[in-house]
Parts: C-alpha cells; structure tokens; sequence
C-alpha cells in the first residue's frame, strides 16, 4: 500500500494525521481479522465517502441557510408595520387603543411579545381601576 498516493488524492480534504489514522485503523482490522482486499483502495473509497460526506453536510447547511435567509424575509414582510411602528416609538400607544382580543390574535401573529405584555399587563390594571379593584 502506498500511503503517499492517498495523501495526495485527499491532501486538499483531510490532514495527513487524519489520513494515517484511517490507515491504521484497517491495518490493525487486517492484521487482527480475515481482510482479503487491496487496503489501498479499500481507504480510498472510505476516504471518498467520507469526503462525500462532507460535501453534503455543507450543502445541508447553505440549505438551511438559505431556508433561514427566506423566513427572515417572509417574517420581515409580515411585521412591516410593527417594525415602523416600532421605529417611530408609536407601537405601545397604538396597540393600546385595540380590543384585547385583536391584541392577542396580533401577538399570535406578529413578533410584539415585549410590547404585547406591556399593553395586556395596561389594560388588566385599568380594568382592575374601572372596576374599583385596589392595586
């Protein structure tokens, strides 16, 4: 077996540290147990597989990325007016003046979690005020 034409076949994917440990797992396999194959290309159709492997996990994760980058977008386009709102330090005055049920399908819907819990703990406090209720 000849380790430096799989270091050069995988040089620019795994370290040589890498490489040898690979190598000598099977070599102790071999040495230990029946192995009747070319150990040469028995690693370097492992090392491919693992290289293979690799190349996927990357793609997964520019996937999954590009899956975040696109519910980004989609929940920028939803909270187009919390985020105005929100800029204009208008939000909490605005969702004050909404029925409380409207408030909470708005909190199911749109990112207003803090401003959602400032209003509803408002609005509980001026009912427990409209209802004679000491604080």
């Amino acid at each position: 077996m000849n380790r430096n034409n799989l270091y050069r076949k995988f040089e620019n994917t795994f370290n040589r540290e890498f490489i040898d440990e690979i190598i000598e797992k099977f070599i102790f396999t071999k040495n230990q147990l029946f192995e009747d194959r070319n150990l040469e290309s028995v690693i370097d159709r492992y090392l491919s597989f693992e290289s293979e492997k690799i190349r996927n996990q990357r793609r997964i994760n520019d996937t999954q990325n590009e899956i975040n980058r696109l519910r980004n977008g989609q929940k920028e386009l939803l909270n187009y007016s919390v985020i105005k709102l929100r800029k204009e330090n208008k939000l909490v005055s605005w969702l004050k003046n909404l029925d409380v049920r409207i408030l909470y399908k708005l909190n199911n819907l749109l990112d207003i979690r803090n401003e959602f819990e400032l209003v509803d703990n408002f609005k509980f406090n001026e009912s427990k005020k409209e209802r004679g209720i000491r604080m």
